[in-house]
């Protein structure tokens, strides 16, 4: 997909850099560690990633937990969420090989090796995830780390 603008930067074979910028705004904010993240788990897959949410202003974090949670969004909203300083991105991994759940076994498995030094990640749903970068390692399961 082409896309116009300062942030169309081819970043390597399979990611653009437009690809994680905040969806409101277009503002990038891209941690390196993150970066190479998910350039491993894309190789390693050997199967399209598409990022569904990367970087997010503070305006865009509050309109998806308003749009997901109605009036409540201010009790449920993630005030330090990685996704605001770079360092967070959800995807969805494409594959026919895998199920859903094979898919979350296999990534596991694969972020085991690749995050020794601090990180995480979660499923979001079938077949999306979510993965970040913070210092401390951690694994949680149903969107709660």
């Amino acid at each position: 997909m082409a896309r116009d603008g300062v942030n169309n930067v081819r970043l390597s074979e399979h990611f653009n850099l437009w690809e994680f910028e905040d969806k409101l705004t277009r503002t990038v904010r891209l941690d390196g560690r993150l970066w190479q993240l998910v350039s491993y788990i894309r190789d390693r897959a050997n199967r399209p990633l598409v990022i569904t949410s990367a970087f997010r202003s503070k305006a865009t974090h509050e309109r998806i937990y308003r749009e997901r949670y109605g009036a409540a969004w201010k009790s449920k909203i993630t005030r330090n969420s990685y996704h605001l300083t770079g360092e967070a991105c959800d995807f969805r991994l494409v594959s026919d090989r895998w199920a859903p759940e094979e898919r979350y076994e296999w990534l596991s498995a694969e972020m085991d090796g690749f995050l020794m030094g601090g990180g995480g990640m979660y499923r979001i749903n079938g077949g999306c995830f979510h993965v970040d970068v913070r210092r401390l390692r951690w694994r949680g399961e149903g969107g709660k780390p």
